[in-house]
């Protein structure tokens, strides 16, 4: 599913959740800059708040979606992708490939972005889990199992083990 030309990003998610016929809420709230900030305006603790993180390598884009407290273990996409040379996309990247999101607030569709994705097995444990609604602005709460049949992704173990942490890039 690609953008309608002249929608927003925000405009491209609620036409997704809406044609999946998903039962979600909708946040309105004044302007959050990370998935922790936006758990806090919606009082949604960071595990059960999602963070989306692009990554890139020379067959495409592709999508993990992780809580928010955590950090993206990169060997471990790399393994659960059977792609070894994928990268966290550039901000620059993400402005040019998907301009009708805003920087910092993917949301977890890897279809509005025409590429795969994987989602950490740990966001599957909350009842509800809140998303980015692709702008600053929005943000959605959803049970996983929708998110996971809205988005047809797989799951894997993504995150980066307390000790590897501080070898990590900050995947925030």
């Amino acid at each position: 599913m690609t953008s309608t030309r002249g929608m927003t990003g925000f405009q491209d998610v609620q036409r997704l959740l809406d044609a999946r016929g998903l039962d979600y809420a909708l946040i309105e709230h004044h302007p959050t800059f990370t998935a922790g900030a936006e758990g806090r305006v919606a009082a949604v603790p960071p595990a059960h708040t999602a963070k989306a993180v692009m990554t890139c390598d020379a067959h495409g884009h592709l999508l993990a979606i992780i809580p928010a407290c955590d950090h993206l273990d990169l060997k471990k996409l790399r393994r659960a992708a059977s792609r070894p040379a994928l990268r966290l996309a550039t901000e620059r990247e993400l402005a040019t490939d998907f301009p009708q999101f805003e920087l910092g607030a993917l949301p977890p569709f890897g279809e509005l972005f025409d590429c795969s994705e994987l989602i950490d097995v740990r966001l599957l444990g909350p009842s509800r889990i809140l998303c980015n609604g692709g702008d600053h602005r929005h943000s959605f709460v959803v049970r996983p199992d929708e998110l996971r049949y809205a988005s047809g992704s797989g799951i894997a173990d993504l995150i980066a083990d307390e000790h590897d942490r501080s070898a990590q890039p900050n995947a925030r």
